[in-house]
């Protein structure tokens, strides 16, 4: 019994097909000189291919009653006609795929031999109900999650400056994370305006120089620790509303506020942590299937939850380490900042990587790799006034 690529409407077996297989005539959606592969091939393909992302359900470790509460099942044929969607037209409509299937189990299977030498059809000949590997547990131990938590733990309590006694360098382990970082790319354009506020400020001030001044980054002498950057490091946050930038620095009643709104003066390229891409694996026919990659979304929304979520005073300066070596990443990878919801107002934040640096603070003018932040923005609004 012979099925041929026009059985099919997947890519991926279809370019198995043409490699493996030989032009003949097909048993099933009855096509003529076409390229054919006998069931039994194409049925090893597919228990192999099934065993990258689904599992027996009745044979996981978690007892079937638990899994069918909590997790979709499905029966083989309906997983590949309802969610991998591999048939075509030709057998999917008068049902030869069921018999397609079918016969691709039976010609596959254990022999006998096999079988009382203790051999088990995981699949059950075709009739076993699947779920996904790890799917009750939704991917609390992805590679995705995993690697975070190792990151934060390294960075926060093991080494900080140098890779000691590993394997894997801090770079490498976020390097898991850039094709997210590059479905999150965004570009701000030309004009975008950007509010920043600052509490208990010197001003008013008359003159458009220190206007700007004041309402922008500090000089790196008072650079402080902040979610994105470390103590003497100056990077430029703001919002793009007032009310987000009161809430971020807590103003008071007893304050002084000045608010600054700034345009930036060309596109900038940003990645954007509060839009969440629906990433998912390729079909679990293709070579390049990651079954982790069923868990990105999960993760990606509760990272993105954790990057925007408030931290303790007291917990500050170490709980924003992982935050901040992941924003050099990022300027690392060629960015010019990092967008991300407000927890506060739900507002849209940003730090961009650029700073103010003067020369009282660097003497023998060596050269920064941040940009001023006058060379990206300009002041376009300037108001100073008690909260």
């Amino acid at each position: 019994m012979y099925c041929c690529i026009k059985c099919f409407r997947n890519e991926y077996i279809i370019g198995s097909i043409e490699e493996y297989g030989e032009i003949g005539d097909c048993d099933y959606c009855k096509s003529k000189g076409e390229f054919i592969i006998h069931v039994k091939k194409f049925g090893e393909f597919l228990r192999k291919c099934l065993s990258k992302g689904y599992v027996n359900a009745t044979t996981d470790d978690i007892p079937y009653h638990v899994i069918s509460k909590f997790v979709e099942t499905f029966t083989i044929i309906d997983l590949l006609r309802s969610e991998e969607y591999i048939f075509s037209d030709l057998t999917d409509y008068d049902n030869s795929c069921v018999r397609l299937i079918s016969d691709a189990f039976d010609f596959s299977s254990p022999s006998y031999r096999d079988i009382a030498q203790g051999a088990i059809d995981e699949w059950e000949n075709g009739d076993a109900e699947v779920i996904l590997i790890d799917g009750f547990y939704r991917g609390d131990d992805s590679l995705f999650t995993v690697t975070w938590e190792s990151f934060k733990q390294r960075v926060k309590h093991d080494n900080r400056f140098f890779d000691i006694n590993t394997s894997e360098t801090r770079e490498e382990m976020l390097d898991v994370f850039s094709d997210f970082f590059n479905e999150m790319n965004i570009d701000l354009p030309k004009g975008t305006q950007i509010i920043r506020a600052r509490k208990n400020s010197e001003g008013p001030f008359e003159a458009s120089e220190k206007q700007t001044l004041e309402c922008g980054p500090p000089p790196v002498s008072y650079a402080i620790s902040l979610r994105m950057s470390p103590d003497g490091i100056s990077y430029f946050y703001g919002s793009d509303n007032k009310r987000t930038c009161l809430n971020e620095i807590r103003s008071s009643n007893e304050d002084r506020i000045v608010v600054g709104t700034f345009q930036t003066k060309s596109n900038l390229k940003l990645i954007d942590l509060s839009n969440i891409p629906r990433v998912t694996p390729p079909s679990i026919f293709s070579p390049s299937y990651v079954h982790e990659m069923n868990w990105a979304y999960d993760f990606l929304k509760s990272f993105s939850d954790e990057i925007s979520v408030p931290v303790m005073e007291d917990n500050a300066s170490i709980e924003y380490i992982p935050t901040q070596i992941l924003s050099e990443y990022i300027r690392l990878k060629g960015f010019d900042g990092v967008k991300y919801r407000s927890s506060l107002t739900g507002g849209e934040n940003y730090t961009l990587f650029c700073g103010r640096y003067e020369k009282e603070y660097n003497p023998y003018q060596f050269e920064s790799s941040i940009p001023d932040f006058r060379d990206w923005l300009k002041l376009v609004d300037y108001e100073h006034t008690s909260n």
